[in-house]
């Protein structure tokens, strides 16, 4: 990458920061609805990559059904209250995809791999963004110790954003000044163990500055300093497979970025591949953490 193209990333990222962070910090319906509205972009990306390799995904399908679960977490922040919802939609969609490929697909036309790639695409879009709501209002609805102050929601949702970027940075830092061997090159020729290490150690590292000097939130739902670091190192093994994840489905159709509605970023799906999966990670191990901690 050269350094033109580094700086138009930069820039980008600079500009949608200061765009996102008033929104998580207001969380609500506003911030849903921004959710909402990446999660049906990624999903037409992913729907997209699935037609390059001659399967036909009901797109606005996928996309009606991805921003349906955002939004069922959005009004329903509590996961035992979302849960059901979330069920209820994708059960009612896989009874309204099957119909429609029974009307719209010819055997010819892989209506299995149709619906199968539409509930795939709604689920690990939606189903992932999903969490970002939830992490936002989980001092509002989680076991806390006490009453959560403001800053304290969107605090715990920049936790896994921020430790999975800044493992992304550094992995492609050492990667690319030190990288040498490469352990998946047929999926991510440019990924290397260096860089991969790098990535990780990185994670940890954000983890533990997490830990020192804001560790409220955390304390907050029981989760110690030690445990801080552990999942900071989880969530960056989680965002090399969703890294990777993504890339396999890009090598798959052939393409090198999932969109290009980014500026040297790629598409919604390109920015989102790591999180996808850090999210819904982080909120397992937040939840998890407090409840076997003394």
């Amino acid at each position: 990458m050269g350094m033109a193209d580094l700086s138009r990333r930069a820039l980008v990222a600079v500009v949608a920061l200061l765009f996102v962070l008033p929104v998580i910090y207001r969380g609500g319906w506003l911030m849903g609805a921004l959710a909402a509205a990446l999660a049906m972009l990624g999903a037409r990306e992913f729907c997209l990559l699935a037609r390059r390799t001659g399967v036909r995904p009901f797109t606005g399908t996928a996309m009606a059904v991805t921003a349906a679960l955002v939004l069922a977490a959005t009004a329903e922040p509590f996961f035992t209250g979302f849960a059901p919802l979330a069920l209820t939609v994708l059960m009612g969609a896989t009874v309204v995809l099957f119909v429609a490929a029974v009307r719209a697909r010819d055997v010819a036309d892989k209506p299995l791999a149709s619906v199968c790639a539409t509930l795939t695409a709604a689920l690990y879009v939606g189903g992932g963004l999903c969490f970002a709501v939830l992490l936002r209002h989980l001092p509002e609805t989680g076991v806390a110790v006490r009453a959560a102050a403001p800053l304290e929601g969107p605090l715990l949702l920049l936790f896994p954003l921020a430790v999975t970027w800044v493992g992304d940075v550094a992995a492609y830092i050492v990667g690319s000044l030190w990288g040498h061997r490469h352990p998946f090159p047929t999926v991510s020729p440019g990924k290397t163990v260096e860089g991969t290490v790098a990535g990780i150690l990185a994670a940890g590292t954000a983890g533990l500055v997490f830990a020192t000097v804001a560790a409220e939130p955390f304390l907050l739902l029981g989760v110690g300093p030690y445990w801080i670091v552990g999942i900071a190192l989880l969530i960056g093994t989680g965002a090399l497979a969703g890294d990777l994840a993504v890339s396999l489905l890009k090598r798959e159709a052939g393409v090198k970025d999932a969109g290009s509605l980014l500026p040297g970023h790629g598409g919604v799906l390109d920015r989102l591949d790591g999180v996808l999966v850090t999210l819904p990670l982080a909120y397992a191990a937040l939840q998890l953490a407090g409840s076997v901690s003394p």
